[in-house]
């Protein structure tokens, strides 16, 4: 099946660019840079952050939260309907906050406010992506227990800062372990609780044919370090071959961190 190369990025350089950035080895600011590098390149966030105008540590809302979310996760889709009071058709977050309300991510709840001003909180980012990676609690369910125990199985919050108050920061961060955290599928349902297994395939793998892997970039355009062929407009990654109209010449024997789509 044919595999598209997305995007990549140079294994070393991208570590010495972070470093330049923040002045520090904190892993924290390092893995905000590749979170955001990362949801760049496949069309998720504004590719107006740089290191000039990241912000690790601000502070962000419920609609800047439902925003991202809505952006990462849900990419593409659509709504027109209104479902809380305070976030009305001319809120600049309507639509994003509408499609998670229909994916049955967010729920109005019975006075259907919103309060997308307010700042957001890490434990309810938690609880959204690991909805969004297919947990629907049961009646009887230990819903809590759930949530957190298996955010700290896929690493939701790893290289995030403490604090309970949602910054920038985390939250890019999270929203690519989300994006990297294996899905659930429904294995048992019994007096009102469910059983759940994991489906082998991460959310970037199920929801966007999307796969990310390291390797050593081996040929491209009929050059090579081997004697394997390399055909036009295509590269050959750890003796794997892929279509590719990104120019990586100037790359051949590095090692690259790379995306690609498959069929």
């Amino acid at each position: 099946m044919l595999k598209r190369l997305i995007s990549f990025s140079i294994v070393l350089s991208l570590v010495l660019s972070v470093n330049t950035v923040f002045a520090s080895d904190d892993k924290y600011y390092s893995s905000v840079y590749e979170a955001v590098e990362f949801l760049q390149d496949l069309n998720m966030l504004n590719k107006d952050y740089d290191e000039a105008t990241i912000v690790p540590d601000s502070l962000m809302t419920n609609a800047d939260m439902a925003n991202y979310v809505a952006d990462v996760f849900l990419n593409g889709q659509k709504s027109e309907n209104v479902y809380f009071h305070d976030v009305p058709a001319q809120h600049w977050a309507f639509e994003k906050v509408s499609v998670l309300v229909e994916a049955g991510i967010l729920t109005q709840g019975e006075n259907k406010m919103f309060y997308p001003e307010k700042i957001a909180n890490k434990d309810d980012l938690t609880k959204i992506i690991v909805s969004l990676l297919g947990y629907k609690p049961g009646v009887n369910d230990n819903q809590e227990g759930f949530v957190n125990t298996y955010a700290k199985k896929v690493k939701l919050l790893e290289n995030t800062k403490g604090g309970t108050d949602l910054t920038f920061g985390n939250m890019v961060i999270m929203l690519y372990n989300g994006l990297m955290s294996e899905t659930l599928t429904v294995s048992s349902i019994s007096q009102g609780e469910i059983g759940y297994k994991n489906s082998g395939k991460t959310f970037l793998e199920e929801r966007y044919s999307l796969y990310v892997y390291r390797g050593y970039l081996e040929g491209y355009n009929s050059v090579s370090t081997s004697t394997k062929e390399v055909r036009d407009n295509h590269a050959v990654i750890d003796g794997e071959e892929y279509l590719s109209q990104i120019d990586l010449s100037e790359y051949i024997g590095y090692k690259i961190k790379y995306i690609y789509r498959q069929g």
